[in-house]
């Protein structure tokens, strides 16, 4: 309970580089802590009154390990409409924690909103755009939401959450464009891109026999700039290693890369 662990795991995910970064004293406020040590017990304890899901592990500029933990607030009555309220900070070497409103954390924490609240509030936004029985029941006037997956890209050293557009249709492969979503700021930017969703761009990827025989799977896509294109970017793997890295045209699915 004393110890904790030693450090913590540094992956370069360009050259697959990993090292052990060890921290004096060691980690001793984890998730798998025991009795005062454990985390989510800790941060109750410290912070009684905010509500919160998940906990990010960030270093800062210096090294410094933290755990980040986004709050949010109830908008609607006590048990809906979840928005993000704020982040506490915790020291997992000794303990300190501290809360900030959104805007006034530290310029090294990226991730002061937790996805689940940006995503079911941009859902909301596109299904309900035009209301609720329209949304509901006709479905005459524009009716989208954001597609089954997600993904991330960093711009000016700030943390994005993007996602296509597609529309409630299961059958449908195709996007109207995408929503980047800051996740210190909420300001959310539409892209509007038309294309196939990125549960297409995998399909196409892992089309290929050679594909199938080696019985790759394939990462969820990474929306990126190529040579001025808006590219898919994704990795085929298996188990021991990935195998091929492909670019994917937006608008027409062709293989580029």
């Amino acid at each position: 309970i004393n110890k904790g662990t030693i450090g913590y795991i540094e992956v370069n995910v360009v050259t697959k580089e990993t090292k052990l970064v060890k921290v004096e004293n060691g980690l001793k406020y984890m998730p798998t802590g025991l009795f005062s040590k454990d985390l989510d017990r800790h941060i109750r304890f410290n912070h009684p009154t905010e509500m919160y899901t998940n906990k990010f592990f960030e270093i800062d500029n210096d090294g410094n390990p933290y755990w980040v933990v986004p709050t949010y607030k109830k908008e609607i009555a006590l048990l809906s409409g979840s928005t993000a309220k704020g982040v506490i900070l915790v020291n997992p070497i000794n303990g300190e924690s501290k809360y900030y409103d959104i805007g006034k954390e530290p310029k090294w924490v990226q991730r002061v909103i937790d996805d689940t609240i940006v995503e079911n509030q941009a859902n909301n936004a596109l299904y309900y755009k035009n209301g609720f029985f329209n949304a509901e029941f006709g479905q005459k006037k524009e009716v989208f939401q954001l597609s089954d997956g997600y993904n991330y890209f960093i711009k000016n050293g700030e943390t994005y959450y993007v996602s296509c557009i597609t529309s409630p249709n299961e059958a449908d492969q195709t996007s109207i464009g995408f929503l980047a979503i800051n996740l210190k700021t909420r300001v959310a930017t539409r892209y509007n891109i038309g294309g196939i969703t990125e549960m297409r761009a995998r399909e196409i990827a892992m089309f290929d026999e050679r594909v199938k025989a080696q019985a790759l799977d394939s990462t969820w896509p990474i929306l990126v700039s190529y040579h001025g294109v808006p590219t898919y970017f994704l990795i085929l793997k298996n188990d021991v290693q990935f195998q091929k890295a492909v670019f994917i045209n937006v608008d027409t699915g062709a293989l580029v890369g």
